[in-house]
């Protein structure tokens, strides 16, 4: 380097090298650990050992002349596949891949290579800017015997994986021919990803385990927010209700919170500034296709129906619009109507608009004819799915829903409720049960009358429907004819 200042290993990357130092230690461990750098989420291995068949295929040993303060004891295997040389060089915000470091050009890699303990990928056999998938080695650095600055000569020539953190006293001891017993992930086992292949068999897992995996839930309901957010950012960002529903059909949507679907198409629809058919035939088109997501639109109605006084005028308007609509084209049966009541005792200023927008929709849509006909339909009158808005319980109630649909325009829809109320007095009196006729008394009486001046009258009498009303009565007189000398009883 001429007059540049020798760098040292210690000053290359002082907080890495030291941060490996720390996690190295020995003592009474039965074999290597060794730390896999994945994407700055550590995991760490164990890797056991033993001798084994020296022509075993498995080799964790496979000493090899190594240049530059090392030697390298790694795995082989043969294999056809290569993946691209990654090294993430210092002042870098990206690994770079295909290509080496040049040291003495100031390009560091941030994970070192000139480090007792290692795990670094071996070169394709075919191309020194290739990782082999199958082969790695645990390098031996020896800083003695390094280069300038004390690095290895292979520094930046290779992919860094790990650092041995236990057990290095282990690594002078491998020799070729020994194999890998088994490998043990310590921690960070969450954060592991293996490819389909190598992926193992799920465990059977007891019933207890199933319990105890059933009781821990999201109270975060951060799916629910991101299925929300989907649905959401999928119908505003669709051209026509074809192609939203087209893509909203692919969404997977777990069992039990297809309701979600159906409460952000009525949300999306009351925030806009008027009503806009989109919306409507969206819905039209899932309660075509499948009857879970009529019956949530079902449901849905009731719900907005009972909390209707929530909403302001304008949401209001869109909502009743968007119902209006699945009614007219069958999204949504009839019988949801059977909720209303228009009494004064059971409806709100809120209700009672969202039901005049409702049937003026109606009206507008199907005319009032074919209106009236479906709301006269046998099998509806029948099923009683209309008492509630055409009451005939208490006059009342009568009169009050007669005024409610003529002032909305729509007396038309009254004419049966006013001849039941015109024919009301001649049906009561009808219906009103003749009075039981009235029983003749029955009794007796006794009468005798003398000249000497005595009179006496006895009477008695019984009232068979009533037996309270039977009893006896007399009466008697006597009179002398000297003047002043008489005496009644």
């Amino acid at each position: 380097h001429g007059n540049a200042n020798v760098l040292h290993r210690e000053a290359l990357l002082p907080e890495r090298v030291e941060d490996v130092r720390g996690r190295q230690h020995a003592g009474g461990i039965r074999g290597i650990h060794f730390l896999p750098l994945l994407i700055d989420h550590p995991a760490v291995l164990r890797v056991h050992q033993l001798p084994g068949d020296k022509d075993a295929k498995s080799a964790l040993a496979h000493s090899s002349g190594g240049g530059g303060g090392g030697n390298r004891a790694g795995a082989g295997g043969g294999g056809e596949e290569v993946i691209p040389l990654e090294i993430f060089e210092e002042g870098e915000f990206e690994p770079s891949y295909n290509r080496t470091l040049d040291v003495l050009d100031m390009e560091y890699p941030k994970l070192p290579m000139s480090i007792f303990g290692a795990v670094v990928m071996s070169h394709d056999a075919q191309s020194a800017n290739k990782s082999s998938p199958e082969n790695f080695f645990i390098y031996k650095f020896d800083e003695s015997m390094g280069g300038l600055a004390g690095l290895s000569f292979d520094e930046g020539q290779f992919s860094v994986v790990g650092y041995v953190t236990a057990g290095e006293d282990l690594i002078g001891q491998v020799e070729s021919g020994d194999v890998i017993e088994r490998v043990e992930i310590l921690s960070g086992a969450d954060k592991l990803q293996l490819p389909p292949a190598l992926t193992p068999a799920p465990m059977p897992v007891s019933e207890e385990q199933q319990q105890q995996q059933q009781q821990i839930t999201d109270m975060t309901e951060t799916d629910l927010v991101n299925l929300r957010r989907t649905i959401y950012l999928t119908i505003m960002s669709a051209l026509d209700f074809e192609e939203a529903g087209h893509k909203l059909m692919k969404i997977r949507i777990p069992p039990g919170k297809e309701s979600e679907l159906s409460s952000m198409i009525i949300e999306c629809c009351s925030q806009e500034r008027t009503f806009i058919k989109y919306y409507g035939l969206l819905a039209q088109r899932f309660c075509y296709v499948n009857r879970i997501y009529q019956d949530c639109f079902i449901e849905a109605f009731c719900q907005q129906y009972e909390t209707i006084h929530r909403l302001e005028t304008n949401k209001l308007r869109n909502v009743a619009k968007l119902f209006a609509l699945l009614l007219v084209t069958d999204g949504i049966p009839w019988s949801v109507l059977g909720i209303m009541k228009i009494t004064e005792e059971d409806t709100t200023s809120s209700s009672r608009i969202f039901i005049k927008i409702l049937f003026q929709e109606l009206a507008g849509e199907l005319g009032l004819g074919k209106l009236n006909e479906r709301l006269q339909e046998p099998a509806a009158v029948q099923a009683g799915w209309f008492d509630g808005i055409f009451p005939k319980d208490l006059p009342k109630n009568t009169r009050f829903s007669i005024n409610f649909f003529t002032s909305i325009g729509l007396g038309g829809l009254t004419d049966e409720m006013r001849t039941h109320l015109k024919n009301l007095p001649k049906t009561i009196m009808q219906s009103k049960p003749p009075a039981p006729a009235k029983q003749a008394d029955s009794g007796s009486y006794s009468y005798s009358y003398s000249d000497s001046g005595s009179y006496s009258y006895s009477y008695s009498y019984s009232d068979s429907a009533d037996s309270k009303r039977s009893g006896s009565y007399s009466y008697s007189y006597s009179y002398s004819d000297s003047p002043g000398d008489k005496k009644k009883k």
